[in-house]
């Protein structure tokens, strides 16, 4: 350095060596602190210009400390333009001001919690917040980072994503509710739904479904193959061809099957659904019911139906063969029915003419019109249907007798007269007949008292003073008489003993019904001992015995029971073996009625069985019935005495004890008659 003084100059001299390298590189940092800056400036423009364009709201906050160092506040650096259209701040006039004189409402949302918790815990921090302006709800998601003592706050309005969310967490919420009402549903209408991949043969079932085979929902993987098992055997042909039609024609129609539970139990679906789209693949998805109940009542009612078609072509039959007819009268709007065998009866063809009183009225003879009107008339007053008779002349002027009969009801509210109409004309004529049958039956009693009393006396009494005077010639004339004179006046003693015992037998026979009131008990054991008191002799000369079991008491006429017995006796003694003494077994059996020949009327649920058993000479059976006719014999009356009406007494005698007569036997081994009376 030069430096001029008074006589001259003065040079000094340094070593400027390191400071002009520092001066190159102050100049150095200069330059690069300008790059910098511009960089900087370009940066904050490129920053400013990003704030600008992007829809976030960009806040940073520097924290405000107390004493102990914790945070209480916040003081705004920065903060972008997007904040005016939301809270209609000016980011400048709002710049370096308190949270809490601007948003002090994030101290009550827990806003400021989460910034506290950005800094104090280095992590960033996700929330969502609402904000509340005149009355409009919207919703931000914010995200608080720290940076240096302050947060950095990016906020993104959701309010539109949030109303999705709550619409999406709305419909979620219906969803399950429905599927919930769904199950719930399923359950109460036993059904099921379904989703099938028919080219994956995989399928979704719901809960019920699972229950509706008898299963735990899940309890199996279900495939084609694993629910074929549960279909009917019966119903494996059809199944299997409608499987087939569906998956051609990719169209479902509905039909029923039968499944088999895994509890063994038969049960009826009906199933039905549709293809569609789904996760690009074409998917059936459809429901079953279970309509067993269904179809077992369907069933109930079909064969109910069926049961009353058959009652009603039944009844038409009736009707036809009864020679009846039925009919229905709404008496509360005066409508009526009549069935087919009624205008058959009038002689029309059904339908031949409207059901109305009118109509009706012209059938009717016209002597009986009258009555008829006030028949009908106080039935409907008195709502009581008495049986009454009237003339018809029908459409070809036949004349015939029909009874009306009926009763009233209620049926849906109206009231109802059903009734039935019966031609009676050959029941009448039928009366009319027994009638005159009855006057010459009372006719013929009449003439039937008439004989037994002549029976009993007018003719008794020639016989007797025949046999009267033959006793007489005998006693005095019998000595003078030729050996052909004696044969003779025996043979007239036989014939006049023996119409004696014919006329008594005939009485006996004509007289058994005239006696039904006088039942009373008999004591079969008791009417045996008097009977074999009164056969003593017969059976000490035939050196006979009778055994006879413990016998019961029935109701009867005691004389006709001991009728019966000896009758039945005396034949035992007068046809026995020659060969050998006569021995009558008396055997006694409670039986029910079904141990009777079938072919006879039971009017008893049980029956006293005697079986008279004899030794005797015997019958062919082919005679067992022709042995109870009147004056039917066996053998000649030389062989054997009697008139033929003993037993045909018997038979009379039992059945008017409302019981029956048997007999069988064998030549040469001996009979059994075998009685049955009512217990």
């Amino acid at each position: 350095m030069v430096t001029p003084l008074l006589n001259g100059i003065l040079i000094t001299s340094r070593n400027a060596t390191y400071e002009e390298k520092t001066k190159a590189a102050q100049l150095e940092l200069k330059k690069r602190l300008e790059k910098q800056n511009l960089e900087l400036l370009d940066n904050r423009a490129f920053l400013g210009n990003l704030f600008k364009s992007i829809s976030h709201v960009v806040m940073h906050f520097k924290s405000i400390r107390d004493k102990n160092n914790a945070i209480i506040d916040f003081e705004i650096l920065f903060v972008n333009d997007k904040i005016n259209p939301i809270t209609s701040d000016i980011p400048s006039e709002i710049k370096n001001k308190k949270t809490s004189e601007i948003f002090p409402g994030i101290f009550n949302d827990g806003v400021f919690e989460n910034l506290v918790q950005a800094i104090e815990t280095q992590t960033p921090i996700t929330y969502e917040v609402p904000y509340y302006e005149n009355g409009y709800e919207q919703w931000f998601k914010a995200t608080a980072i720290k940076l240096g003592d302050g947060v950095t706050v990016t906020t993104v309005d959701i309010t539109e994503e949030k109303k999705k969310s709550d619409q999406l967490i709305q419909l979620n919420e219906r969803l399950s509710v429905q599927n919930t009402i769904f199950a719930d549903a399923e359950r109460l209408a036993a059904t099921g739904s379904y989703i099938w991949d028919i080219d994956d043969d995989v399928s979704e079932l719901s809960d019920n479904y699972y229950r509706l085979l008898g299963c735990e929902p899940n309890e199996f993987k279900l495939s084609f193959k694993t629910y074929r098992s549960f279909i009917h055997p019966d119903d494996l042909q059809e199944y299997d061809k409608k499987g087939l039609e569906i998956a051609k024609n990719k169209r479902i129609e509905e039909h029923t099957y039968r499944i088999i539970t895994k509890q063994g139990n038969v049960k009826y679906l009906k199933t039905n659904g549709q293809f569609i789209k789904k996760n690009n693949k074409t998917v059936v998805v459809g429901v079953v019911q279970d309509v067993t109940d269904v179809v077992e009542f369907e069933n109930k009612l079909k064969q109910s139906n069926d049961n009353l078609k058959f009652q009603n072509t039944f009844l038409e039959d009736a009707e036809v063969l009864g020679k009846m007819g039925s009919f229905r009268v709404n008496t509360t709007n005066n409508s009526s029915e009549i069935s087919d065998n009624i205008y058959r009866m009038l002689d029309c063809k059904p339908h031949e003419f409207a059901p109305t009183p009118k109509a009706y009225f012209t059938f009717v003879h016209p002597d009986d019109l009258s009555n008829f009107k006030k028949n009908i008339n106080k039935i409907l007053v008195s709502k009581t249907f008495k049986p009454f008779r009237c003339r018809i002349i029908t459409k070809n002027e036949t004349v015939k007798y029909f009874k009306f009969t009926g009763h009233f009801d209620t049926y849906n509210e109206d009231e109802y007269l059903f009734g039935l109409i019966q031609d009676v004309t050959d029941d009448i004529k039928a009366e009319a007949f027994l009638k005159l049958k009855n006057r010459e039956l009372t006719r013929s009693n009449a003439e039937l008292e008439s004989f037994n009393r002549v029976a009993s006396h007018d003719l008794q009494e020639p016989l007797r003073k025949l046999q009267l005077f033959v006793s007489r010639i005998e006693d005095r004339e019998g000595d003078q008489l030729s050996e052909k004179g004696t044969v003779y006046f025996g043979k007239i003693k036989n014939a006049v003993t023996r119409m004696q015992a014919l006329i008594s037998n005939l009485l006996t026979y004509s007289r058994i019904d005239s006696t039904k009131k006088d039942f009373e008990k008999v004591n079969l054991n008791q009417t045996l001992d008097k009977v074999k008191d009164d056969l003593a002799d017969r059976i000490k000369e035939a050196n006979a015995f009778i055994i006879a079991d413990k016998l019961p008491k029935i109701k009867g006429v005691v004389f006709q029971v001991e009728q019966l017995f000896t009758n039945i006796l005396s034949n035992a003694l007068k046809y026995k073996s020659t060969n050998k003494a006569p021995k009558v077994q008396i055997v006694y059996k409670k039986v029910s009625a079904s141990e009777l020949p079938k072919h006879i009327i039971k009017e008893s649920k049980k029956y006293h069985r005697i079986s008279f058993i004899d030794n005797g000479i015997g019958f062919d059976s082919k005679h067992s019935k022709k042995i109870f006719e009147v004056f039917q014999r066996l053998h000649q009356k030389t062989e054997y005495s009697g008139t033929g009406i003993g037993l045909a007494i018997c038979e009379k005698i039992v059945e008017n004890h409302n019981g029956y007569i048997f007999a069988k036997g064998e030549v040469g081994v001996g009979s059994e008659f075998v009685v049955y009376f009512p217990a």
